[in-house]
C-alpha cells in the first residue's frame, strides 16, 4: 500500500508548492502595486514609506492583535503613539512655492526692446500759448512739435532737442519770421521763429515728470506765452540755439518712455508717457525778485524787406526779474535727483521793425576833392542822435564806417546803429566780475562798455554790430 501511495505524494507536495508559490507572488505583485499607487498620490518625498506604513494599517487591521498596552508590564498608563500622528504633519506650502516660480519670468519685462504697450502711463504733461502769431511762425512751431512726436527713449539714453528737431534753417523746411537778429541767409531765429515755443514746452514737462535734467539754458528775456500751466508760472522756459544751446534729459525711469507733442487752438502740448518709476517729483519755484522795468523809449530795427516807411512792432518789451527754481525727486524717502538754479531776465524795451529809407547819395560839385574824413565820420568820439548826419558814415563804394557807441545810453546807441545803416542786436550786460572794475566804473550804468566791430571800421550795410551794456 506504501508503493502505491509514494507517487501521489510526491504530486501533492509539488501542488501545494505550486498553490503557495503563486500566492505569494500575487501577494507581491499586489503589495508592489499598491506602493506604487500610494506614492502616485502622495506625489512628494517619502511617498513611498507612507506607502509601506498604509498599507501595513491595512494588513494590520486584518491580523490578529496582541495584548493591549495596558496588560504589557511596565507601561500601564502610558500612551500609545497612534499612525496617525506620523502622518499628520504634512507641509502646505509646498504648491505656493511652485506657483511663484511659475510666474516670476512674466513680471520684469525685457527693457533692451521698446513696447509701446509698456509705455502707456502719463508721466506729465505741459502746454503754452502761442497766442496770436503769423502763418510761418505757427508752421515753425508745428514742424518741430511733428520731430519730436512719438520719439521713444530707451533706459538710461538722453534725449537731445537739437539732434531732434534740428538745424533750424530753411533747408531743413523751417520757414523766416522775421530775420531782425543778423542771421545769415537760410538761418531761423528760434525765439522769434517759435522753436524754442517748443523746447519750453518739452522742458516743463520733462521738469514735472522728474527725469534728470543734463543741459538746459534760459532766454535772455521773459516771453509771457512761455508762461507754465494755468498759474502762469515763470521761469520754466528753455532756449535753443543749433548746434550751441541745446535742451537735453536723461530717462532715468528704468524702461522705455515716450514723447507726444501736438499744436492745436493756439496751443502747443507735450506729455511724456512711460511706466511709474514710483518717485515723487517736489518743486520749488519762487516768485519773481529783483524786478526791473523795461525803457520806455523803444528799439527800432530796419527790415529791408519791408516798403520804405512801413513799421510793425515785433515785441511789446519786458520786464527783468530773477527766479529761483528746485526740483527734488524722491522714492521711498530716498533722493534719486536733485535739480536747481537761478535765473536771471534782463529787461528788454519794446522793438519796432520799420521799412528801410533809400539812402540819399550826395553829389560833390566837379571843383570839389576828397577831404580827410573828420573826426565824426571815421567814428571818434561819442556820436548822439542830436544833429547826427547817416550820410557821413557812407564811404565812396557804399560801406559804412562803424561809429563810436562806447558811453552812449543803450537804447541811443541802438537807435544811432539803425540810423546810419548797420543792424543791431541783443545788447550784452555786464556787471561786478565781468570786467575789470576801471572799464566798468568808466561808464554810467545803462551805457555801453565796449562794441564790435571796433569804431571806425568799414562793414556792409546792414552788418550787425554788438554792444557790452553796464549792468549795474
Amino acid at each position: 500500500m506504501s508503493r502505491r501511495e509514494g507517487p501521489r505524494g510526491r504530486w501533492s507536495a509539488l501542488y501545494q508548492s505550486a498553490v503557495l508559490g503563486l500566492s505569494a507572488a500575487i501577494i507581491i505583485g499586489t503589495w508592489v502595486f499598491a506602493t506604487y499607487v500610494f506614492q502616485a498620490a502622495i506625489a512628494r518625498p517619502g511617498g513611498v514609506s507612507l506607502g509601506l506604513e498604509a498599507i501595513g494599517q491595512v494588513l494590520g487591521a486584518a491580523a490578529p492583535h496582541g495584548p493591549a498596552a495596558s496588560e504589557l508590564p511596565g507601561l500601564v498608563g502610558t500612551p500609545t503613539p497612534t499612525v496617525g500622528a506620523l502622518v499628520s504633519p504634512s507641509p502646505v506650502a509646498a504648491p505656493s512655492t511652485t506657483a511663484t516660480v511659475q510666474v516670476s519670468p512674466t513680471v520684469t519685462p525685457d527693457v533692451r526692446f521698446y513696447d509701446p504697450a509698456r509705455a502707456k502711463t502719463l508721466l506729465a504733461q505741459a502746454q503754452t500759448s502761442i497766442g496770436s502769431q503769423p502763418s510761418d511762425f505757427v508752421a515753425n512751431v508745428t514742424l518741430a512739435a511733428q520731430r519730436i512726436n512719438n520719439r521713444p527713449i530707451a533706459p538710461g539714453a538722453t534725449f537731445s532737442f537739437n539732434s531732434a528737431a534740428g538745424p533750424y534753417s530753411t533747408d531743413q523746411g523751417y520757414r523766416n519770421v522775421a530775420a531782425i537778429d543778423g542771421r545769415p541767409t537760410g538761418g531761423v531765429p528760434t525765439i522769434e521763429g517759435g522753436i524754442t515755443q517748443v523746447s519750453t514746452t518739452l522742458f516743463q514737462a520733462a521738469f514735472w515728470s522728474g527725469l534728470k535734467i543734463v543741459e538746459r539754458h534760459t532766454h535772455p528775456y521773459w516771453l509771457d506765452r512761455l508762461n507754465a500751466g494755468s498759474t502762469a508760472q515763470r521761469g520754466l522756459d528753455a532756449y535753443v540755439d543749433y548746434p550751441s544751446s541745446d535742451l537735453r534729459f536723461q530717462n532715468t525711469t528704468g524702461d522705455w518712455v515716450r514723447i507726444e507733442a501736438s499744436v492745436q487752438s493756439g496751443s502747443v502740448s507735450v506729455s511724456i508717457f512711460g511706466t511709474d518709476p514710483g518717485w515723487s517729483v517736489n518743486p520749488e519755484i519762487g516768485a519773481p525778485t529783483g524786478v526791473v522795468q523795461p525803457s520806455p523809449t523803444q528799439t527800432v530795427r530796419t527790415d529791408p524787406s519791408l516798403p520804405p516807411g512801413q513799421q510793425f512792432n515785433v515785441f511789446p518789451g519786458a520786464s527783468g526779474f530773477d527766479v529761483d527754481v528746485q526740483r527734488t525727486v524722491t522714492r521711498q524717502g530716498q533722493i534719486v535727483d536733485r535739480y536747481g538754479v537761478v535765473e536771471r531776465y534782463r529787461a528788454m524795451p519794446g522793438i519796432v521793425v520799420v521799412g528801410e529809407q533809400p539812402t540819399p547819395t550826395p553829389t560833390p560839385a566837379p571843383t570839389d576833392t576828397p577831404q580827410p574824413a573828420s573826426p565824426s565820420q571815421n567814428g571818434a568820439g561819442p556820436t548822439h542822435l542830436a544833429g547826427l548826419d547817416p550820410t557821413a558814415f557812407v564811404m565812396p563804394d557804399g560801406r559804412i564806417r562803424v561809429p563810436d557807441l562806447v558811453s552812449l545810453p543803450e537804447d541811443e546807441a541802438q537807435r544811432v546803429i539803425t540810423a546810419v545803416g548797420l543792424q543791431t542786436t541783443y545788447a550784452n550786460y555786464q556787471g561786478p566780475g565781468d570786467v575789470p572794475s576801471g572799464v566798468l566804473n568808466s561808464v554810467a550804468v545803462g551805457h555801453v562798455l565796449s562794441q564790435s566791430p571796433a569804431p571806425g571800421t568799414e562793414v556792409l550795410r546792414g552788418t550787425t554790430i554788438y554792444i557790452a551794456v553796464r549792468r549795474q
